[in-house]
């Protein structure tokens, strides 16, 4: 079986072009969402729904933004260290700005809930450090998911 790091990076990279920018018709705020694209290979289209089912939820923009950017990083990715390069990817997927963590946390009851538990384990102090430790947990799972699926996709071409 071939999964070696230019099959996992091409993979990846297949994954990362198979989403799309759309622009959603709400005529009060009409604003831009990532989805799949219609031709999207269907093993990208089933990593996108077992990252969403990870934690029980509908599509959600975020988890797709995340999926895709996963895609991206892997595609990067060197392949020697995969935990630092997971742990790297969850770290920059967090947003810097209070307003985008205060916004996360309410966006999802999962979300509230990571966020609660990170305050109850002394994992964080203030809702925006929670609300960052629950981000990042959701980018490491979701980029666990996702380089679950690129290598199961090697496997099965190999």
């Amino acid at each position: 079986m071939s999964t070696d790091t230019d099959t996992i990076r091409t993979i990846a990279r297949e994954g990362a072009n198979a989403f799309r920018t759309i622009t959603t018709r709400e005529p009060q705020a009409p604003a831009t969402a990532l989805t799949t694209c219609t031709d999207a290979p269907e093993w990208v289209a089933d990593a996108v729904r077992a990252a969403h089912d990870a934690f029980d939820i509908l599509p959600d923009d975020l988890t797709y933004e995340i999926a895709a950017d996963a895609f991206a990083a892997i595609a990067d990715d060197s392949g020697d260290d995969y935990d630092r390069e997971a742990n790297d990817f969850a770290d920059g997927a967090v947003s810097i700005y209070t307003a985008d963590r205060v916004a996360y946390v309410g966006s999802e009851t999962h979300r509230r809930e990571a966020a609660d538990t990170a305050i109850e384990e002394g994992i964080a102090t203030t809702i925006e450090d929670a609300a960052a430790a629950a981000w990042y947990e959701e980018a490491l799972a979701v980029y666990g998911v996702v380089r679950e699926a690129v290598w199961n996709e090697a496997v099965a071409r190999a």
